[in-house]
């Protein structure tokens, strides 16, 4: 159902922590998320970031991060007694939501995971096809007193119907999962340490009814959510 696309979560967009930091804030009123804008091009209100943890500081009830890549160092702030069992020196790939606060960029950490160094050549791979197709890319234009007052109108002309018709939707969706989710567990589940079988997964998605299975696995290779560690193996991070 259409409604459904409005509440799916949004894939985080593969960058560096320089994009971050040289992104422009946009922070928007009501359920719309607030997001970066990169290079004038990419919006983002979800990163994937890998790096370096090169120092810890413990807080009464949550710890910042500082995370280093090749472009520069940013704050990964978790305001959860999150544990995230990482180490200064470990290597990691961080997926959560920029944040803005009296001009410094930070993260709120979604995922935190140790992974290997060689992820760390494949990211750089990644950044670089990256950046060549966003120069063929337009830039996006945003007012972001118009985007207020947009968000403004629709809010005062919703009726006590539509409000509640809108609470029921968040609801129920809410307990749904998206295409890419299913085949996200699936591969999960199916990993049994040398990753799971891309044709298995194929086959397994097609039987949840899911059409396009091999696009959305792609697409997911693409943005980093799932990596294939060898020819028809996938693997979640």
């Amino acid at each position: 159902m259409e409604v459904k696309n409005n509440y799916e979560r949004q894939p985080a967009k593969i960058v560096s922590v320089k994009q971050i930091l040289e992104s422009e804030y946009y922070e928007l009123p009501g359920w719309e998320p607030n997001f970066i804008l990169i290079e004038k091009k990419l919006k983002a209100n979800r990163v994937n970031v890998l790096g370096v943890i090169v120092s810890i500081e413990e807080e009464i009830g949550f710890k910042n991060y500082i995370l280093e890549d090749n472009t520069g160092k940013i704050l990964l702030k978790s305001f959860e007694e999150q544990n995230f069992k990482i180490q200064p020196g470990d290597i990691v790939v961080v997926i959560g939501k920029p944040r803005k606060y009296n001009d410094s960029f930070y993260i709120l950490p979604e995922i935190i995971k140790k992974i290997d160094k060689k992820w760390l050549e494949y990211r750089l791979l990644q950044l670089k096809i990256l950046d060549e197709e966003m120069k063929n890319m337009e830039e996006i234009k945003i007012e972001e007193t118009k985007l207020v007052e947009e968000e403004k109108t629709i809010v005062e002309e919703k009726s006590d119907e539509n409000k509640i018709d809108e609470k029921e939707n968040k609801e129920e969706y809410k307990e749904e999962k998206s295409d890419s989710e299913i085949i996200y567990d699936l591969i999960k589940e199916n990993d049994k340490g040398d990753g799971a079988d891309m044709f298995l997964i194929l086959k397994l998605a097609e039987e949840k009814g899911i059409k396009n299975a091999e696009k959305n696995i792609h697409l997911m290779l693409e943005l980093g959510d799932i990596f294939e560690i060898k020819a028809g193996k996938l693997k979640v991070l």
